[in-house]
């Protein structure tokens, strides 16, 4: 399988994996023949792309460090703890949810572990309208292998995971229309945006009191610092700023590009992790950078890239400490299709790189 942009997505391919839509629900199954209606809902929910079946990748796997089971619980709970959180008559039933929540929050950290050596591939697959709580699934996930490369334990990635998980909560109390706005906010609906931190941190300290950590909360409430101070919504500096705040702001801004708002196109994975690293130092904790990069890569496995020879590839494996050289299968030279080869960019062929990410084929 791989990872096909929606406006690249033919007639008659076959869809390798579910698409999800709203609250979690399959929008369309595994196995569906795509059609042009379907390709349509695809853009009506504002869904980028989908996982195809080809005879390009018919021999690649696309590991997934989280199970499809794990993940629809997730959004389930995710959805009802954001529900409950909007609707003050259900305050009671929080703490009852967010029990719920800390045992996803378990078997995601869990699904990782046994997946340590797998680096991430998040393709974007959320709809614009519970593009809330893909985010907040995606940026546990992230945050989560972030702690992995700094070798926390499983506990404190627990507690991590549950961070990231709520990190956006406290945008329930900010008016949907400031969140969806496609244009630039103004000066007054900035500063309720600048709200939602501290919102989100006093609510999970009332309702959620017998499953939140001190930790756990402090996450949420940093993760819009930044090291240079110019963060909010205490503008809070270096040190000053807790390990899981620095963390979920890593997660978070690189999950936000590299996803399709109102407002924006998405970015490919290499260019927000050349944005992250371009704001090492000032936004962002070179050390928390550097375990990212350990996970993250800029041509996630599915991605078909351009090569300096002028050939372009589907991306097959990549390798711990060598994100920019992994293996491919070249399959196309000069806008023609070739026979396919498989090329191993850290053994052999040094002189050739890969360019870009591409919407070829």
């Amino acid at each position: 399988m791989r990872y096909v942009p929606r406006n690249c997505i033919r007639e008659g391919s076959l869809l390798a994996r579910p698409v999800y839509g709203e609250n979690g629900k399959v929008l369309l199954r595994e196995g569906v023949k795509m059609s042009k209606t379907y390709i349509k809902r695809l853009a009506f929910y504002g869904i980028p792309g989908a996982f195809i079946e080809d005879t390009i990748s018919l021999d690649l796997e696309i590991k997934s460090a989280v199970t499809e089971k794990v993940k629809a619980s997730a959004l389930r709970q995710l959805t009802t703890a954001f529900k409950n959180a909007n609707d003050a008559t259900s305050h009671e039933k929080a703490d009852v949810n967010a029990k719920a929540l800390l045992e996803t929050a378990e078997q995601i950290v869990e699904n990782i572990i046994s997946h340590k050596d797998v680096m991430l591939n998040l393709f974007d697959i959320k709809t614009y309208d519970n593009y809330t709580f893909f985010h907040c699934l995606n940026v546990a996930i992230l945050s989560i292998a972030i702690g992995v490369a700094l070798d926390y334990t499983q506990k404190d990635m627990v507690k991590l995971a549950f961070s990231a998980l709520l990190h956006d909560i406290g945008k329930v109390f900010i008016d949907s229309k400031i969140i969806n706005k496609k244009g630039r906010l103004n000066p007054e609906e900035m500063l309720k945006v600048f709200c939602h931190p501290k919102e989100g941190y006093d609510y999970v300290r009332k309702h959620f009191y017998s499953t939140i950590s001190s930790v756990t909360a402090r996450g949420i409430l940093d993760h819009h610092e930044r090291i240079d101070g110019s963060g909010y919504p205490n503008h809070l500096i270096g040190d000053k700023i807790s390990t899981f705040g620095k963390i979920i702001a890593v997660a978070d801004v690189y999950d936000a590009l590299v996803s399709d708002r109102p407002y924006r196109q998405a970015v490919f994975p290499s260019e927000a992790i050349e944005y992250i690293m371009g704001s090492c130092g000032t936004f962002f904790d070179i050390k928390i950078v550097e375990a990212f990069k350990q996970k993250i890569v800029p041509f996630p496995v599915g991605t078909s890239v351009a090569l300096s020879d002028g050939t372009v590839a589907l991306v097959m494996e990549n390798f711990e400490g060598y994100s920019q050289r992994p293996t491919v299968k070249v399959f196309m030279k000069n806008n023609e299709w070739i026979d396919p080869y498989i090329l191993n960019l850290k053994e052999e062929s040094f002189n050739i790189t890969v360019v870009s990410a591409t919407v070829e084929a």
